[in-house]
């Protein structure tokens, strides 16, 4: 039996206890924010977006006149960007677009991930299309707005690897063009 008029432990210490806990909750907490949040190679972490939900857009607008809508023939320079998928690293034919990617991508073991910058007149676009669905597999821009033309960094050669994943980008004289990416399984 305990005497009455003695502190128990909990009366005694009670409070040094609570203050502790707090600080160890709260360092807790920190190093759990810090593992859920790893970051990337580039140091992006999934707090820079919203959700994943959230869509991301950026919009360019321009007044075309009168005398350039006159002037737009097939004789006009614009530039086109390919980007598809193909399981080969060689010139295959098979060659699948963003969408049906997403419904097949479990009948490959490797892909490789193509984008091309093809700057020409507008009759010597070639057109290339998805061996599934048919899709084109590329667009097309003037080029003073193609995306890749107007970017602001434009170096002779690019090598940025992420994990297992290399993407060279090279600037030649008709433009940027992205040559293969693998993503091995």
């Amino acid at each position: 039996m305990e005497p009455e008029n003695v502190p128990s432990e909990e009366e005694e210490f009670g409070s040094d206890i609570e203050e502790e806990e707090l600080i160890l909750s709260d360092r807790e907490e920190e190093e759990e924010e810090e593992e859920s949040e790893p970051e990337s190679d580039w140091g992006i972490s999934d707090s820079c977006y919203e959700s994943d939900n959230d869509i991301d857009t950026d919009v360019s607008r321009r007044l075309v006149t009168r005398a350039e809508v006159n002037t737009l023939d097939g004789t006009n320079r614009v530039c086109a960007i390919y980007f598809y998928y193909t399981p080969t690293n060689n010139n295959s034919t098979e060659k699948i677009c963003g969408q049906c990617i997403v419904r097949v991508n479990d009948l490959f073991s490797r892909l490789y991930a193509v984008r091309e910058h093809t700057t020409a007149r507008h009759w010597d676009i070639r057109g290339m299309f998805c061996t599934e669905c048919r899709g084109d597999l590329h667009k097309t821009y003037p080029c003073n707005q193609c995306p890749i033309c107007t970017s602001k960094k434009k170096s002779k050669h690019v090598i940025v690897q992420k994990k297992k994943t290399i993407l060279v980008k090279k600037h030649g004289s008709n433009g940027a063009r992205f040559d293969r990416a693998s993503y091995p399984a």
